[in-house]
Order: C-alpha cells, then structure tokens, then sequence
C-alpha cells in the first residue's frame, strides 16, 4: 500500500512538473521578445518597407518596355503609392503587436530550449545585445536597399520571361499563304457590256443585270451609272465580295470563299485593275487601302480581329 502511494505522488510530480516546463519555456520566450524588443522591430520593419516602396515601384516601372500603342500599359506612380499604402496599412494593423504577441511567444518556446532562451536573453540585456537591437533599423533598411538592387538586375530577365510566356499562351498570329497566282481566272467573254435599264422601285436596274449574268462575277459599274460590264471570273471562288480598288486605280482587292467555305475560310483576293492576274493572298476579309496603296487592312475571323498586311512582305 505504501508501494502504490510512492508511486501515485511520483507520476503526480513528473505530471506536475511536465505541465510546469512548457509554462515555464512560455515565460522565458516572452522575456527574450522583450528583451528582443520585438513589438518595435515589426513596427520599424513595415516602416522601412514604406519607405523603399515607392522608388522601387519607380525603378521597376522605369524597366518595363514600352507598349506596341506608346504609352506603357500599368497605373500610375501616384496610385501605386496610394494602393500600397492601403496595403501595408492592412498588414501594419493585422500585424500589430498584440496581436501577433502569442503566436510569437509560441513560436520561440517551441524552438528554443529553457536554456537557450536564458542564454539569448542574457545576449539581449548585454551591451553587445542593445547595440545590435539599437542597430537594427539601419541594418533593415540597407539591406532592404540590397535586395532592391538585386531585384533590378533580375527585372530584365524576369521581363522577358514574362513576355516570352505571354506569347506562348496567346492566340498564333495567321500566316498567311504565299501570294499565288488564281491560273484559271480571266476576264469572262461570254457575258457583254450591258446597259442597265430602269427598274421599279422595288429593284434597281443593277439588279436586273445581276439576274441574268453570274452573280460571283465581279462587275464594273461606270462612273455614270448607265453600263455594267463583268470584270472578272474566279471559279476557285466562286462568292467574291468586297471590292475595293487602290488609291493609283491600278489594283483593285477582294474576298472569295472557295466552295463549301464559310466566313472563317474568307480569302483575300488582289487583282489589276482589269480583272487579270488573280492573286490570293491569304485568310481576310473586306480589305481597305491605306492612302499609299502599300498596306492593305482587313478582318479576319481565325484569329479574329483587325490584321494589316503588308503587300510589300
């Protein structure tokens, strides 16, 4: 019986003292944040990064190229500022010191035995300690200005990774067919100049010619309105529309699709000015001039968007 009381008072006091370490590793973390004058070195450390934010942001706005529109893309410097302001100010109040005070003290007493953290106190409440405490802002600071420098000379890099990626994910630009000739398409012969007769008013006369002559034929209309004549015939295309003729009056620019196409498979179709030598240049559609006749702007579908072709290349 006296056996079985030693026994129950000794697992009470390992159990008591076990529940006393951790209690006790508490108190001394606690004691080293302290020393460590914890609280003010987060505050200083969010102070420092506010300080260098702004040039940094300037800096990295400074490496970015410009945009193919001129201007570069991005915010402002002074909304920039503003926003991260917001930010920090976020972080500083989840941040503050009461806050985060027992996550600390947790965090140290888990790392550190009872006798480190007497032994790091003792370094703290030593002059060598203060002194590396007192010097702790500057050092922040400056190596802050370090990790600045550092990611500057990383920016080029980090740019033009980022550029390259960007172009991976987006949509591949058309290469367009090599311009070739259309052999089979000529000025049809078997359809002549007709004249275009008055019409009711629910048809015009061009309409009554379009009737009788093949509708996928490109016509010429004079410049009085009294005559349409066929201008040219092209079978691999047989829908042609679109027509706009360049600014010298030389060559005129189309859309065809070839049979069983709808508008994805539209094609641009470059001519003379007589219907002759047939060209197709490529997916497009519903082509316009620039003013020096060198450019040629259309629409296009796959990838959809505004393209501009230089005839030239």
């Amino acid at each position: 019986m006296r056996l079985t009381s030693f026994a129950a008072v000794f697992v009470i006091c390992a159990v008591a003292i076990g529940a006393e370490e951790p209690s006790e590793r508490h108190r001394l973390a606690e004691n080293l944040l302290n020393a460590m004058d914890m609280g003010t070195q987060i505050t200083a450390s969010f102070e420092a990064m506010k300080a260098v934010m702004p040039a940094q942001f300037e800096q990295m706005q400074a490496s970015v190229p410009a945009d193919a529109k001129g201007p570069k893309s991005g915010i402002g410097a002074d909304q920039q500022k503003k926003m991260m302001d917001k930010i920090m100010d976020i972080c500083a109040e989840e941040m503050k010191w009461e806050n985060v005070k027992p996550d600390y003290i947790n965090l140290y007493s888990e790392t550190f035995s009872a006798e480190e953290l007497k032994e790091l106190i003792a370094f703290y409440q030593s002059p060598v300690g203060k002194a590396y405490l007192a010097k702790q802002p500057e050092l922040m600071q400056k190596s802050m200005q370090l990790s600045q420098k550092t990611m500057m000379r990383l920016m080029p890099k980090i740019i033009a990774m980022t550029t390259e990626s960007a172009a991976e994910a987006a949509p591949p630009v058309p290469v367009y067919a090599p311009r070739k000739l259309v052999p089979e398409s000529e000025p049809p012969t078997d359809i002549p100049r007709q004249p275009v007769a008055p019409a009711s008013a629910k048809e015009s006369g061009v309409s009554g010619v379009f009737r009788v002559a093949k509708p996928e034929m490109l016509m010429l209309l004079s410049h009085d309105g009294k005559h349409l004549r066929p201008l040219c015939d092209v079978p691999s295309h047989p829908t042609i529309g679109s027509p706009a003729l360049s600014p010298a009056g030389d060559m005129i620019a189309c859309d065809g699709n070839r049979p069983g196409t709808s508008y994805e498979g539209t094609e641009l179709l470059l001519m003379k000015a007589d219907g002759t030598e047939v060209e197709c240049l490529g997916n497009g559609a519903m082509p316009s001039w620039s003013a020096d006749g060198k450019r040629i702007a259309f629409s296009c579908n796959a990838p959809r968007g505004v393209w501009v072709l230089d005839l030239a290349t």
